[in-house]
Order: structure tokens, then sequence, then C-alpha cells
């Protein structure tokens, strides 16, 4: 997918209020402050009415800033209370500039800087909304101020038609109000939380905040490095990564230039670098997957660095992009930020059943370990009846009756400290949310659990109780007294490769290969394999999208040639082949190209 102010979330109950126009009830208000008397200055350009002021900018460059606000946030508003997988913003712009233009900036006002949005694009007009699918520039995992402005640079991508739209969209779950301005609105926001897009609500009492700043393109060479997309932020010791980043021409001429990749260690010594050199068209970009590959066993952290040269180059600001990972086999999730800040919650003897719970998405695909729970408790007279992990149920409850790993009786031996309830490495094969769940035993008084007293809250936080014959279980990431548990799942990537196998002294890439690797549609799959295994092929989430069962003993290859089960042919992506034989697995990452 990244403090809140106590006051941010229970204004979430004005969603579907008599305040909210039929039109614009989906639209949740989080916050509002009296505001001065203020002003607007409404610049008007071939009829059209925006507002622009003329800078020197935050980037060195002359620009024009597009903007409907007047600077000062009324209210902060969510699509919906708990934002959901479609959930975006948009403002409407249209630049003082004939085509083509760059759009070289922007930035949105929020009241959280350490809960992520999803992403921050600038789009091209598609039939009066935003053309979501086909983003100019996007810049993904964005975060905003506290409250305040959240700057962020874009590639200088050009733009061919009139309009702009800058869209900001939401982290499914995830609280983040985008400040808005109530005086004298525009007519120029909108909002969506449909999966096609289309759907598109103007919003009329107030104005987002979200700003665009823009330059007029001139005959220049200008490439620019837009993305690392490989290897993940969080790198499996021993697997393999295929070095990809992203490139365009912003410039208004055809450009050939060098494009390179490198990567350094804690140590900042570089430990791989790979060049290549590219012919783009102007506004044209292209993904380079460069060779060889990398496989890294080293825990730690490992710094990317993805850049152009070009001779002449208009623009050096936007050459180069920089992106750090771990590579770890142990990985913690957790939504309580640093812990610091602490304060605490109960469930009084008002209730039965007592639980306390947080929702957590695993950020690798299945198959991990379950290795351990922590549990901050204040009271040490306290034991925890259990700590459990549950599968979701697929409506954003626990699934209870499906118990992955628990441990028993977890306690502190002084107030104030963490529980560790320890777990078996027990494997999770099937993706999806993990809820953790701590339950207190029956006749305990009061008992404390820890929580962040300020921001973040998530929205990931429950608890449970059975109170007046039923249970009931309640969200406290949109109560204002509440906010994140002091919960810690550790999760651990199983040893891929078997200390013992029937195949005596192979190792896991003499089990198990892909050529050509990354590959167009036709890739050999070779293996070794007794009666009984399999070969599965899964996409990014774990997801089975082929499957070779019946004989595949009897081989020593397969081709596959890009297709799920039913023949479809696959986007292009990151797979893996796993094989099974017998209780040992092997896996292997396969890139397939267009």
């Amino acid at each position: 997918m990244k403090s809140r102010y106590a006051y941010v979330l229970v204004c979430f109950l004005l969603l579907g209020s008599a305040a909210l126009s039929e039109a614009e009830s989906a639209v949740a208000t989080e916050a509002s402050v009296d505001a001065p008397g203020e002003s607007t200055v409404t610049e008007r350009i071939n009829n059209v009415p925006f507002m622009t002021s003329f800078a020197h900018d935050w980037w060195g460059r002359d620009t024009t800033e597009l903007f409907w606000d007047d600077g000062t946030p009324e209210t902060y508003y969510a699509v919906s209370g708990i934002p959901g997988v479609y959930d975006r913003f948009a403002v409407r712009f249209r630049p003082p500039y004939q085509p083509p233009m760059k759009v070289v900036g922007g930035r949105f006002y929020t009241d959280n800087s350490v809960i992520p949005l999803q992403s921050f694009s600038v789009c091209r007009d598609a039939g009066g909304y935003p053309d979501v699918f086909h983003p100019v520039d996007q810049i993904d995992t964005v975060y905003g101020g506290y409250p305040g402005w959240g700057q962020y640079e874009f590639h200088g991508a050009l733009f061919d038609t009139t309009d702009v739209w800058a869209v900001v969209h939401w982290i499914p779950g995830f609280v983040v109000g985008i400040g808005a301005d109530s005086s004298d609105p525009n007519g120029a926001s909108y909002w969506c939380n449909q999966q096609a897009a289309t759907g598109w609500n103007q919003w009329t009492a107030t104005d987002w905040m979200m700003r665009l700043s823009v330059a007029e393109a001139t005959d220049s060479l200008d490439a620019t490095t837009i993305a690392i997309t490989e290897p993940p932020m969080i790198f499996i010791p021993g697997d393999t990564a295929y070095p990809t980043a992203v490139y365009g021409n912003c410039g208004t001429m055809e450009a050939t230039f060098d494009v390179t990749f490198e990567i350094y260690d804690s140590t900042n010594a570089m430990i791989y670098s790979s060049s290549d050199n590219i012919t783009l068209a102007s506004a044209e970009t292209d993904t380079i997957v460069f060779t060889p590959e990398w496989v890294e066993t080293v825990e730690g952290l490992y710094t990317l660095v993805a850049y152009t040269s070009l001779v002449n180059d208009a623009d050096p600001a936007n050459d180069t992009v920089r992106m750090e990972i771990e590579c770890t086999s142990e990985i913690i999730i957790t939504y309580a930020g640093d812990y610091t800040n602490m304060g605490s919650a109960i469930i009084g003897t008002w209730a039965t059943n007592r639980k306390y719970m947080v929702r957590m998405t695993p950020p690798i695909a299945p198959p991990f370990l379950l290795r351990r729970a922590e549990v901050f408790l204040c009271d040490n007279y306290a034991p925890l009846e259990y700590v459990c992990v549950c599968p979701d149920n697929g409506t954003g409850l626990p699934d209870t009756t499906t118990v992955l790993a628990c441990d028993s009786l977890v306690q502190v031996p002084v107030d104030h400290t963490w529980a560790t309830a320890v777990y078996q490495d027990e494997e999770v094969t099937e993706s999806g949310d993990l809820w953790m769940i701590a339950k207190w035993p029956e006749g305990i008084t009061e008992p404390h659990i820890g929580m962040t007293a300020v921001p973040p809250a998530t929205g990931r936080s429950w608890r449970y109780y059975f109170r007046y014959g039923a249970g009931h279980y309640e969200c406290m990431g949109v109560d204002p007294y509440y906010r994140e548990w002091f919960f810690r799942l550790v999760i651990a990537v199983p040893p891929f490769g078997v200390e013992e196998t029937v195949f005596s002294g192979t190792t896991n890439a003499q089990m198990l290969t892909c050529k050509p690797n990354p590959g167009r549609r036709h890739m050999t799959i070779s293996f070794l394999a007794t009666s009984g295994a399999s070969l599965l092929i899964c996409d990014v989430t774990g997801r089975v999208v082929r499957s070779f069962r019946q004989g595949i003993e009897e081989r020593n290859s397969i081709v596959w040639d890009g297709t799920d089960d039913q023949g479809t042919a696959l986007s292009a992506g990151v797979y893996f082949v796993r094989l099974q034989v017998g209780s040992n697995t092997y896996l292997h990452k396969a890139v397939l190209l267009e």
C-alpha cells in the first residue's frame, strides 16, 4: 500500500448524511474545521476557466501550476469509510498550451503521511473521464502530508490531448483523507468506485486539493527512467530475479540512448551492472529485461539504480530511479508503526469470549511458513488463552473454523512487554489475508493490550466479544479512541530444495529449469520427477493457472505455451513453476513476455 488525527475517523459517520446530495452520498467527509475568509482568483484562457500561477517551480523548470483550490482545506474526504479496491478521486485540467505538452510534477493535500495511497497518476481524457488503465505517467505507493502537500515529480511525459486528469487511487482498507477547499467550487472534481472506472461522479460541494505542474514542450531530446519493476521490494534469498526497468522518451524527437541497471549492497559496493541500447520515438516507452539474471543469498538491504545516458539530454533530473529492497527469509507484518505513543485498550467483564485481532496481508505469495506471533501485553497477571492465525472467510472477517497455527497460555513475566506465540513453521499454501487473533481466558477482570495512541489507523484492528446472546465484531479503525493493536506476525520463506531427496546429490536448479527465461509463449520446462509428482504454474498471488499432473514422471520436459488451463493466453508478467515430488517442493520463477 504509510499518523492520523483523533477527529478524522469518527466523521466517516457523515457518509450518506442528509447534508450530501444523492449523487454525492458515496463520498464520506472525514473532518471539517472553521476556515478564515478566502478569495479565489480565476483566470480564463480560451473561455475555459482554470486557476494558475506561473513560477520557477521546485523542480527547477519554468512551469504553470494548475489548480482549482485556494490552498486551505476545510474538509478531508475519502470515497468510502473503508476504501475499496476501485476507489479513486480525480481532477480535470485544461493547460494553457497546445499539445504536445509535458506534465513534470504534481501534488495533493492529505491528512496523513504514514499510510500510503496506491498511486498518483496523470491520464488522458477518455470522453469525459480519465483513462486510468493507460496512464501517461504514474507514481506508485505515494504518501501525503501530515497534514499538508505531498509533492511528486513525474517523468516529463508528453500529453497529446488538451485535457489532463490528475488521479489518486486508494489502497483498499487504508483510510486517508484528501483535502478539499469549499470556497467557490468549480465542478472539476470527480470520484469513482467502479471496476470499469467509467462511471465517474462529479463532486460539486468542494474542490479536491490536487495540483499539476505542466510545461510547454519544445524541440528537445529527453530520455527518462520511469520505474523499476523487478526485483520486488521483498526479495527471497536464493530466488532468481530478472532486473527490469521501464524507460521512455519525453522529448519531441526520436532518440537512441543507453540504459543501465545497477545493484548495490549495504556497503554501497556495486554487485551487478548491465546495459542496453534502445531507440524510442517521441512519447514512446519500453520495458527492458536485463541479462544476466540476479541471484542473491545474503540477507540485507540492497539499492537498485536504473538510469539513462543521452547526449544533450534536456532534463537530466528525470534520468535516474532508485529503489531500496530487502533480501530476507523472515518477514514481520505489522500495522502499528514504530510502537511509540502507546495507549492501552481493554474489554471488560461485561462480555465473554473476548478477542483482539488484526487482519494482515502477506507481502509475498504462498507458500510460506508461520513462524511466530507477538502481542504487547500490559499486565503480567493476564495470560492469553491462545494466539492463533486464521484465514479470511472471504467477507473480510476471520474464518475461525480453520486454524492455521496456534499457541496456548501466552504471557509475559513483567508488565508492558511482548508476549510471543511460537509456531512450528506451519505452511500456508492459499493466498489471501490472514487474521492474528488473541483471546483472553474467562474471568480476567480487565486485561490491557498495547495500541497506538496516535496515528496510524488503517481499519485493520478489530475486536470480538459475546454479549446479549450474540457475537459482535467491531472494527476499531473507525473509532476515534482506538488505533492499531501492537501485534506482529512473523512469516518465513520455506527452504525450497531438499536436504534428503530421491534424487541424491541434485540441486534445485538441476531438478527444475525453464528456458528461454524470459520467454515468449514457448518456454521449455525441464524437470526430474517420480510417480505422483505434479507440475504447477502459479501467478504472483499463488493462484494455480496451469497444471500438469498426469504422467509427468514419464517425461523430462514440457513446452508451456503461456496459456492457462482453459487455453487462454496469460498476460505478460512473473509466474512461478512449482514442482512437487513427494513432500519436496521446487520453485522456479518464469518471466512471460508479450
